[in-house]
């Protein structure tokens, strides 16, 4: 069996697995999420986890994209800035939704 490696060393891959999953999320004006119900998953999706954290923690206006029918937690939605839902068998719907979601992020009437 492997010897475990040392906090110093663990702590330098998590530093450097952050540093990659973060990436662009402190440069974005905005950030926009893809929500699914596996994102309470922590476990299963470590990277949009962080990612939606970090966004909160640094004051990033959020908005959110969910398919119909999805009971997002409520300090999500009290906190978000927009959500917009969408009928998942339907791409179509999906572009309304993002249309609608961009316009409300850019308040910019976006018309297609």
């Amino acid at each position: 069996m492997p010897k475990p490696k040392p906090a110093d060393a663990q702590l330098k891959d998590l530093q450097a697995w952050a540093t990659q999953a973060l990436r662009g999320v402190g440069e974005s004006h905005i950030f926009t999420m893809l929500w699914a119900p596996s994102i309470l998953n922590i476990a299963e999706q470590p990277v949009a986890a962080l990612q939606f954290a970090a966004a909160v923690l640094l004051n990033k206006p959020l908005y959110i994209l969910a398919p119909e029918g999805t009971a997002l937690p409520p300090r999500v939605r009290l906190i978000a800035d927009g959500v917009e839902f969408y009928a998942p068998d339907d791409p179509a719907s999906l572009k309304r939704a993002t249309i609608r979601l961009m316009s409300k992020a850019t308040g910019v009437d976006i018309r297609m």
